[in-house]
């Protein structure tokens, strides 16, 4: 709007003055060409036409050096209309010449102007805050000389020029303000009824123009060329032969039609165009001062062009094609406050294509695109559409950059530093709705980035890698999943180290790592995640822990279960070699290591065992442990077992501690209903061993399960001292085959029987065993309700035990049966006994019910001082030593007494019966009868006291037992054999 008024205004006073010079030629057709007498008469006749005050000098008129044109020349014309403000001087003109057809006034009595000089004059334009203009100088009902005969118009300038002019504009209302100063200006044409060919030549001009306080132009050189060729007729037509304006170093240049419907005020337009910005340091200074500040130290070096065409109708709802190419060349920019890096080389074209309306026709081209800052470059080329509506960019872009330029752009406070160099290429295709509202499942993306010798520094943590190769797509097109087609990346890397001073240090060899995801941004929902893994090496420290993985290679899958969406289930397919781990002065390591398994996570459970459940197989070799503070050497040799819902299948699982060794298989089911507290855990196990040392065994498995609450708030030292706690609800059926097994300080060999743990309870099934004293069978049962309260029934069978053997195995026979001491030699021993224990395995004597029985051939009756005062009572002989023949004695155990049943004990010629009791306080009383003897007497004694005062007396009334008496076996000891296996099939079939 502002240039339509300029124009305008600068029409209203040139017209002004063609009027002054019509009337000054109107003037001379009538009167005689003299001065004096031309220029009273233009003066009356200009006084009749304007508002305001005017004057000129003189009017001259010339003839022969102009023909066949008339000229006349009115010198010092002033225009006053005085208007606060501004200055009083509308317009001042030193000189002005008019050429008239000298022919065309004779023939046609036309007033042609062939030609039209204003030299060294100004005009001072001038519209207040109101509106009130200083140029509306022409009375509104002043007739004018009008022409009647011709056909042709009144003026016919073949020619008007302007030299050395000066124009000012000031626009109060609009608070806009223009100056043109030593305006040169040389217009032709020619007009042949309704169409002008014009040609218009402006140069040596410098322009101003300031809007309120910004000064846009500032004394800025203008030039202009156009040709024109002009119709008038229903409606306005414009042919450009060419049309030229160079504004300080902005170069325009037009060509084309243009057309104007009168009648709607459409244009039709077919131009074409070029813009040059020959010099974009001097384009710079264009920059009007209040946007200077934010380029305030640029230093630009180039040039740019710009040039297309525009085609099709301009209408209040149309606009028409533009065609534009923009080519930028060298441009450069040194760094500034708002750029802190030389940018240099920027070179490239883009195609702009639009109706300024349409999207389907609209688009911008970017044929190439490339720039460098220091040794960095970058290049780009792609389109866009979808200009009006939402844009949609498809672009390519490739970099090389040295990422060592870019720490100058990372602020201060982040404390980080790169170095290294990265190479890339992108392709993306997206729309701006897409960028704003990140929703990536819709943008296209991929990148391929090199990055080769890279250090990056972030406060105290420290980045390294030599080579590494980063593939992204976005999304992923060769989805191994329907579930993983959100993105897809590939990480491959020679040596990656990553470490913080005094923290941790983690290196990684040979890495190979590619990713599929679905959208992870929605953190209510599992996310899909298939994830393979190559990698040759990680070594990792941190404090005191330490780390070393060898050939790590796998595939990780997450996903939502299908029943739980909520919740993640896990497909791990892994292998790994050498590992080795520390932590302090514990170590572990194995030499190989695979597992696949299916984990579906089931938040519902409490336990967390229960809450990850496995599904697959696990192998294990060669590992060995070190435990701190301690000397036992842990060997795993092998483990192999299949995972399958409920079920372990052990195939072999090997175990050697120190010198022992042991070698588990079979099969353990109901594992995830036990941790969930729906069922028992049930196993049949094979246990076999070279070597085992018992005490080690119990150890791993005490307490699994026990249930007491006193042992959540006891030390964790006690725990390993204390008793063995048989586990709650587990069945398990233990087949044993040990060569040898060591307990304290006893040995077994050929260890082979059943070991059942079920109900709570650990029972021994006829275990065979063989020590250096004697051959075994052993049936047991224990129960371990309470720690300090334990509960053990055993059938013990010895087979050709020496009797001291028995007393060091068995402490407690000795407090059972002191007498045994007195014996020596090997004898056959049965016991069944039921007891209570304490916390050191010792019974609670007055608990104790059993029977037991002893018997014996060949055996050597100790001599002592007892012995001697008996065998002087009843007539022995001594001998050096006293053998015994046969011996068969049987006792009951009932809490705090041992019943000795009556005996019969033979020796050389003697034969005696022994009975009596004695109690747990080790009082006793036993009664000695010789039946049989060389002395055809009957003989008795009585032994009675403790074993600090024994008391020897002979019986009253002779012997207890006749002479023929013989003892009969009571076989008690069966019954109570019976008694016990019952017990023992109870509480196995009983329901848990």
């Amino acid at each position: 709007m502002n240039g339509k008024k300029i124009i305008k205004y600068s029409a209203i006073s040139l017209l002004s003055i063609i009027l002054l010079i019509s009337i000054t030629v109107g003037a001379v057709i009538w009167v005689v060409f003299t001065p004096e007498k031309l220029t009273p008469i233009v003066k009356e006749q200009v006084d009749k036409i304007f508002k305001c005050q005017t004057d000129f000098k003189d009017v001259e008129l010339t003839f022969y050096s102009t023909f066949p044109n008339i000229t006349l020349q009115i010198s010092d014309i002033l225009v006053i209309n005085p208007m606060e403000g501004t200055n009083d001087t509308l317009l001042s003109v030193k000189k002005v010449n008019v050429g008239i057809d000298i022919m065309a006034l004779y023939n046609n009595n036309d007033i042609i102007v062939k030609e039209l000089k204003l030299k060294d004059g100004f005009a001072n334009a001038y519209i207040d805050s109101l509106g009130n203009t200083n140029f509306d100088i022409i009375e509104s009902d002043t007739t004018t000389v009008e022409k009647e005969s011709s056909e042709s118009p009144f003026i016919n300038a073949e020619s008007i020029e302007i030299e050395n002019f000066n124009l000012s504009y000031v626009d109060k209302k609009q608070g806009m303000s223009a100056q043109v100063n030593d305006m040169n200006l040389t217009l032709t044409a020619s007009i042949d009824k309704n169409k002008i060919n014009s040609s218009i030549d402006l140069s040596n001009s410098v322009i101003s123009f300031q809007m309120g306080k910004d000064k846009y132009l500032k004394e800025v050189p203008v030039k202009l060329n156009v040709v024109s060729e002009l119709t008038q007729g229903d409606n306005l037509a414009v042919a450009l032969e060419k049309a030229m304006i160079v504004v300080g170093n902005i170069d325009l240049n037009t060509s084309g039609n243009i057309i104007y419907y009168t009648k709607n005020g459409d244009i039709d337009l077919d131009v074409l165009y070029t813009l040059n910005l020959l010099d974009l340091e001097q384009t710079l200074k264009l920059v009007p001062d209040a946007f200077k500040k934010d380029i305030n130290g640029i230093k630009p070096s180039g040039n740019i062009a710009l040039k297309g065409s525009a085609k099709g109708m301009l209408t209040k709802d149309q606009m028409p094609f533009v065609d534009a190419v923009l080519t930028v060349n060298g441009v450069g920019v040194k760094k500034f406050d708002k750029l802190p890096v030389d940018v240099s080389d920027v070179n490239g074209e883009f195609i702009f294509k639009s109706d300024l309306k349409t999207d389907a026709v609209s688009s911008l081209k970017i044929s190439s695109f490339s720039a460098r800052t220091g040794n960095s470059s970058i290049s780009a080329s792609g389109m866009v559409t979808q200009i009006f509506s939402d844009l949609k960019c498809d672009l390519s872009l490739n970099t090389d950059v040295v990422l060592d330029e870019l720490n100058i752009l990372l602020p201060k406070d982040l404390k980080t530093h790169l170095s290294g160099k990265l190479n890339g290429k992108t392709t993306a295709s997206f729309t701006l709705s897409q960028i704003e509202k990140m929703d990536l499942d819709k943008i296209k993306a991929s990148g391929n980035f090199d990055l080769s010798t890279i250090d990056v520094k972030y406060d105290k943590m420290y980045v390294n890698t030599d080579a590494t190769q980063i593939h992204l797509q976005l999304p992923n097109k060769n989805a191994s999943s329907d579930l993983t087609k959100f993105a897809y990346a590939k990480v491959v890397s020679g040596n990656l180290h990553v470490w913080q001073a005094d923290s941790f240090d983690v290196k990684l060899n040979k890495v190979d790592i590619t990713l599929e995801t679905s959208d992870v941004r929605d953190t209510l929902v599992i996310p899909s995640i298939i994830c393979n893994y190559d990698i040759h090496s990680i070594d990792a420290q941190m404090d005191t822990m330490g780390v070393s993985l060898q050939d790590q290679v796998g595939e990780v899958k997450l996903s939502p279960r299908s029943v739980a969406p909520k919740q993640p289930k896990i497909f791990l397919n892994a292998s790994m070699g050498l590992t080795k781990a520390n932590t302090g002065k514990t170590t572990l390591s194995f030499n190989s290591l695979k597992v696949k398994t299916d984990i579906e996570n089931k938040q519902e459970y409490k336990d967390v065992v229960a809450q990850w459940p496995l599904d697959g197989f696990f192998e294990i070799e060669n590992v060995n442990v070190t435990l701190a503070n301690s000397t036992h050497k842990i060997q795993v040799p092998s483990i192999k077992m299949n995972l399958e819902k409920e079920i372990f299948n052990i195939k072999e699982s090997r175990l050697i501690v120190d010198n022992s060794d042991f070698n588990l298989s079979g099969q353990i089911s109901n594992i995830y209903s036990y941790f969930k507290g729906d069922s028992i855990l049930r196993g049949k196990l094979d246990f076999t061993s070279s070597m085992t040392n018992v005490s080690e065994l119990m150890a791993l498995t005490s307490g699994m399960e026990s249930g007491e609450a006193e042992t959540k708030t006891e030390p964790a030292t006690e725990k390993s001292s204390g008793p063995f706690m048989v586990p709650l609800g587990v069945d398990l059926t233990l087949n044993t085959n040990v060569k040898k097994a060591i307990y304290e300080k006893d040995t077994a060999t050929n260890i082979s029987g059943d070991i059942t743990i079920k109900n709570g309870k650990l029972v021994l099934g006829q275990l065979k065993l063989t020590t250096p004293a004697t051959r075994m069978l052993v049936t047991a049962i224990y129960e371990s309700p309470r720690k300090n309260h334990l509960f053990l029934g055993i059938d013990y069978h010895m087979l050709d035990i020496e009797i001291s053997a028995l007393l060091n195995m068995i402490p407690d026979v000795d407090s059972l049966m002191p007498m045994l001491r007195s014996f020596g030699g090997k004898a056959e021993y049965n016991m069944v006994v039921e007891t209570n224990l304490d916390s050191l395995y010792n019974p609670k004597k007055s608990t104790i019910l059993g029977k037991a029985s002893i018997t014996g051939k060949d055996l050597v009756l100790m001599d002592g001082e007892t012995f001697a005062e008996i065998a002087k009572m009843l007539l022995f002989k001594r001998k050096t030593k006293n053998k015994v023949d046969t011996l068969a004695a049987e006792f009951t155990m009932h809490r705090n007494v041992i019943q000795i049943y009556p005996f019969y004990v033979g020796m050389d010629k003697y034969g005696a019966v022994v009975a009596g009791k004695h109690n747990v306080d080790m009082s006793f009383d036993y009664d000695i009868s010789l039946i049989k003897s060389p002395i055809p007497a009957c003989i008795g004694v009585t032994v009675s006291g403790n074993l600090d005062d024994i008391q020897v007396k002979k019986t009253k009334g002779g012997c207890t037992y006749p002479s023929s008496f013989r003892p009969i076996a009571k076989n008690e000891i069966a019954n109570k054999r019976l008694e016990l296996r019952n017990l023992i099939r109870q509480s196995l079939v009983a329901k848990e």
